[in-house]
């Protein structure tokens, strides 16, 4: 069976196949501290974005695109080994950069 993440992450050259998320005003810690997303958990969020027509809010898609990586990362969905160990940098990143806003928030 293929697995099921290889359609939304990118392509090991770093390619997406959706086009960008549109921008939102900047109103969240992503964008207001200049960090930008995991290209896994963008381009996961693209894709739920973008095949929904644009309906979905982008920090809907978002949010969704972050369980989705962290459930591949954890090793649901019939992920490979490599997927689940690219998705596992991909939260931790995640989570460094989370970590990193609050500490600059705080201050």
């Amino acid at each position: 069976m293929a697995d099921p993440a290889v359609m939304a992450l990118p392509d090991p050259h770093g390619g997406c196949k959706h086009p960008p998320l549109p921008h939102t005003g900047g109103g969240n810690w992503v964008t207001k501290t200049g960090r930008h997303l995991p290209a896994e958990i963008e381009c996961v969020a693209r894709a739920l974005y973008w095949n929904r027509g644009g309906t979905r809010s982008v920090s809907r898609a978002v949010a969704m695109a972050v369980g989705i990586v962290r459930n591949w990362a954890e090793g649901k969905g019939n992920v490979s080994a490599a997927t689940r160990a690219r998705c596992q940098a991909a939260i931790a990143r995640w989570e460094a950069q989370r970590a990193a806003a609050k500490a600059d928030n705080a201050t």
